[in-house]
């Protein structure tokens, strides 16, 4: 029944979560500021770490080696409607 989101989307748009998880755990935090969320995140972070190491070890496999080029009309009409 179709494609795995893996296939779809790649582990490169995964990575692209890790960026702004800095960001989003820190307004966590701040929202509910106590020891019981420090640990939450703590955990958190160690189990991204572990996903990370993962991704690194298995990169040959799971990211593309080439990507498709796109021709600047599709590139700016996706800036103009996402930027």
């Amino acid at each position: 029944a179709g494609e795995g989101v893996l296939r779809i989307y790649g582990a490169e748009h995964l990575l692209r979560t890790f960026v702004r998880l800095p960001s989003l755990s820190s307004l966590a935090y701040k929202a509910r500021p106590g020891r019981e969320d420090v640990d939450q995140l703590q955990e958190f972070h160690q189990r991204a770490v572990r996903l990370l190491k993962f991704l690194e070890k298995h990169q040959k496999r799971l990211f593309c080696a080439q990507y498709e080029a796109v021709d600047s009309s599709y590139a700016e009409s996706f800036i103009g409607t996402h930027g």
